[in-house]
């Protein structure tokens, strides 16, 4: 080989070698620019639950009717937030999820705050109201008795209107929430001409129908309501894997069905056919169907095929 060919073909190693180590290190360059995104990603996630909590603790001090209702946000979110701490690993998917739980978290904690403070401030008018008739009281003489009676009155008539209030605006805190109802569940066995017989013989049942109702509510706002059905065997597995969902603790759940309603205040009836896989064959004993609604678990049922 001449002297020449050497040179070329350390020259073409050299020249290979060099790219290797700048293929290497932009790999890792990029990979630490999107650990370092992820990382601040995280850190603000944390913070907004910090943020959050502080809130809340201050919505709870002023110590209104709705201080349970407050109570219980905060030991949701407390939850949540101890869920992404408790996390291994964390990537752009999961951190777009807690993200867009944490606008969700923050949107219906700043509708309690508005009443919450709409109740304080209330209660504030109204016992500057109370002591001003109470120092008016204690200032009457004796030939007053009867203005005196009246003031009472009207203090007592100050009392009922707030209670009034209150009982009013936890109406409307409540009010706002999606409720369901009329849970059912039954099997059936398919006939010829496409036909169905109800059936509890696990052998025989070809088909799942589910049913329940949306209750009627004229205070809360129209929105889309996520459903999942979800069909658990009697050793605790999924019996059909249409698809998987995450529900409110982050926990990622194998589905038998998925729809979205549109609620309009009205009630809405909702049934559901789900079709058992022919390919699996179904055990005699209890197999429970789990509802959610919006990725809470709202009621469980069971069924004893034999």
């Amino acid at each position: 080989m001449s002297e020449n060919s050497k040179k070329i073909i350390i020259f073409l190693l050299l020249l290979t070698i060099g790219g290797l180590f700048y293929y290497n290190y932009s790999n890792k360059k990029n990979f630490e620019e999107k650990e370092i995104a992820l990382n601040a990603e995280r850190d603000k996630i944390l913070d907004d639950f910090v943020r959050i909590k502080f809130k809340l603790n201050t919505a709870i001090s002023k110590n209104t009717i709705l201080s349970e209702e407050l109570v219980k946000q905060k030991q949701n979110i407390e939850e949540f937030e101890k869920t992404f701490k408790d996390l291994k690993t964390t990537n752009s998917k999961l951190i777009k999820f807690y993200k867009k739980k944490i606008e969700e978290l923050n949107t219906t904690s700043n509708k309690l705050f508005r009443i919450n403070d709409s109740i304080a401030q209330r209660n504030k008018i109204l016992n500057v109201e109370n002591q001003d008739l109470y120092e008016q009281r204690e200032a009457l003489t004796a030939e007053q008795q009867s203005l005196k009676s009246s003031l009472q009155k009207t203090t007592t008539y100050n009392d009922t209107l707030i209670k009034q209030n209150m009982d009013l605006a936890k109406k409307v805190a409540l009010g706002e929430i999606i409720n369901t109802s009329n849970f059912s569940v039954k099997t059936y066995k398919e006939r010829r001409k496409g036909k169905f017989k109800e059936s509890e013989r696990a052998g025989r049942v070809d088909m799942f129908k589910t049913s329940f109702v949306i209750n009627e509510n004229q205070l809360a706002p129209n929105k889309k309501v996520k459903v999942n059905i979800v069909i658990k065997t009697p050793t605790g597995e999924s019996l059909i894997k249409k698809g998987f969902f995450n529900d409110f603790d982050g926990n990622r759940i194998a589905y038998a069905e998925e729809d979205v309603i549109s609620f309009n205040k009205i009630a809405i009836p909702s049934d559901f056919v789900i079709m058992r896989d022919q390919n699996k064959k179904l055990e005699k004993g209890t197999y429970v169907i789990d509802f959610y609604i919006d990725m809470k678990k709202v009621k469980s049922i069971e069924t004893v095929l034999k």
